[in-house]
């Protein structure tokens, strides 16, 4: 089988004839769970995603059949509400900023198409991820004349809903009570479907009896809910779902995956600058998950601090890496601040502050987070980056992280608390008393309101007065084990300065 599908490859990269491809294909299983027994890497699992090798669309699960359609159908309601014009002009308003999203989050793979028109060659973790920043690249397109947005909040609900079904329940397994639950949140989300996309032929209720059999059925077939994690169960209803659609598309089979097969490989050709570690920075991750600890790559380049002063500037003595990030003249005095444990920060006095050997430190650019939670409840080794020119079109990368904080006092005690920052610089330097130590240069985020139909935190860029009192982004120095781990935080496209945190996150 996996010869088939690399004789298959080689011929499409050479231009091979497709009634020789089809040949090759004839008799080959498109049993998603047969194919996984080659282990066949994709998608965001350990594992890999047993659909990502080559399948037609087939409406052969949750993923492939309800999302696709789900995207398809807010473009007739658009032209429904609006009229075809305003309506394609709002579609592609969307989409547009769906494109935007992508290469925001290392984990995160959006598909090379037109977001709402769907696709026979998007593979279901695809599908996934594009659902988990659709509800973003929604949020005030399709608001109605009256002032409603009705397609926000049921982006939201579709996807908490799936989120419950296949993710949140990952690590530890269903219940018959989360069953019971994951069934009355689709009857729900279905009939509100229903109600605001009334364009799918049979009223949903194919769907409807789809989704049922892949939640409390699926699960209960292969034993106890509580000890089997749902994503595993695609082979108990291949008999009621996946050969009935077969059967009635057989005649269009072959060609269905000779052109997927293409259109793969042209994808994979235009994803060339995606996140993918190199050979050093996997075996950063490997060091940081057999240690337990964060740490930086060896690679490091230095830096003098008095060539990053604002009087650097003035004196035309400046390090050229100031023309990439101009910030980093504030970070000899919240390092100073830091290292002499002052909580003036911006407004500290360098004169009286213990400074760094050398005045020097060492910029590092990729970090390895040792045991990040994931959405699905596990611990994961994840790589963030502070890049100003990453990959080959030379783009910046700041990876935005979750910080271990305090907050308010309760019962006598401060509560830990979580706060959101952007890594804007990672370095190592030997401090006043010759410690070597590491840290990363920060810019904060705050929370601020009010919730919208997303129903996810909003933030801001915290602000503070500077020197000259004149309010500035508040920078500081922070050490890298209170780094918790990677986050998704995605602009506002209706409000700028703003932020939303990925609360859909899939990765």
């Amino acid at each position: 089988m996996k010869q088939i599908y690399n004789q298959v490859v080689t011929l499409h990269e050479k231009g091979g004839c497709n009634a020789v491809i089809e040949s090759l294909l004839k008799g080959f299983s498109v049993n998603p769970v047969q194919n996984a027994l080659w282990g066949w890497k994709g998608g965001n699992t350990e594992s890999g995603n047993v659909y990502r090798s080559i399948l037609p669309e087939i409406m052969h699960q949750l993923d492939h059949g309800v999302i696709p359609m789900l995207f398809e159908l807010v473009g007739n309601y658009a032209k429904d509400k609006f009229g075809a014009k305003k309506g394609n002009k709002r579609l592609a308003l969307a989409n547009k900023r769906f494109l935007s999203f992508r290469n925001t989050h290392p984990g995160l793979r959006l598909p090379n198409i037109d977001f709402l028109g769907g696709s026979s060659f998007v593979t279901a973790f695809e599908h996934r991820h594009s659902l988990s920043v659709a509800v973003y690249a929604v949020v005030g397109v399709f608001t109605l004349p009256n002032g409603r947005d009705e397609i926000t909040p049921l982006f939201r609900d579709f996807a908490d809903v799936y989120l419950d079904f296949a993710v949140r329940h990952k690590t530890s397994g269903h219940t018959d009570e989360s069953l019971a639950k994951v069934d009355a949140d689709w009857d729900r989300v279905l009939a509100k479907m229903k109600r605001i996309l009334p364009y799918q032929a049979s009223g949903w209720g194919t769907v409807k009896v789809h989704t049922n059999a892949h939640s409390t059925e699926s699960v209960s077939l292969k034993g106890l809910s509580g000890e089997y994690s749902a994503d595993n169960y695609e082979s108990s209803h291949k008999r009621t779902a996946k050969n009935p659609f077969r059967a009635s598309n057989k005649n269009q089979m072959q060609m269905q995956m000779v052109k997927h097969v293409t259109d793969r490989l042209r994808l994979l050709k235009a994803g060339k600058d995606e996140f993918i570690p190199t050979r050093k920075e996997t075996a950063l991750r490997k060091r940081a998950r057999a240690q337990r600890t964060n740490l930086l790559s060896v690679k490091s380049r230095p830096l003098r601090l008095f060539r990053l002063s604002s009087q650097s500037l003035r004196d035309g003595n400046r390090d050229p890496v100031l023309l990439e990030q101009p910030e980093l003249v504030h970070l000899e005095r919240v390092l100073r601040a830091h290292l002499g444990g002052n909580p003036r920060g911006n407004q500290a006095l360098l004169a009286n502050l213990p400074t760094v050997q050398d005045a020097k430190v060492r910029r590092h650019k990729t970090l390895a987070i040792a045991r990040a939670r994931q959405p699905d409840g596990s611990l994961k080794t994840e790589l963030a980056r502070a890049n100003p020119c990453f990959g080959q079109n030379k783009r910046p990368v700041f990876s935005d992280v979750v910080v271990n904080g305090a907050g308010p006092e309760r019962q006598g005690q401060l509560a830990r608390t979580e706060w959101y920052a952007q890594l804007r610089l990672l370095f190592t330097c030997v401090d006043h008393r010759g410690m070597k130590r590491a840290f990363a240069f920060v810019k904060w985020y705050q929370r601020t309101g009010p919730q919208d139909g997303t129903k996810s935190v909003r933030l801001k860029w915290e602000m503070v007065k500077g020197l000259d009192g004149v309010e500035q982004v508040r920078y500081d120095v922070i050490g890298l084990q209170t780094i918790k781990r990677l986050e998704h935080i995605l602009p506002d496209p209706n409000n700028e300065g703003l932020f939303y945190v990925n609360e859909t996150r899939l990765v």
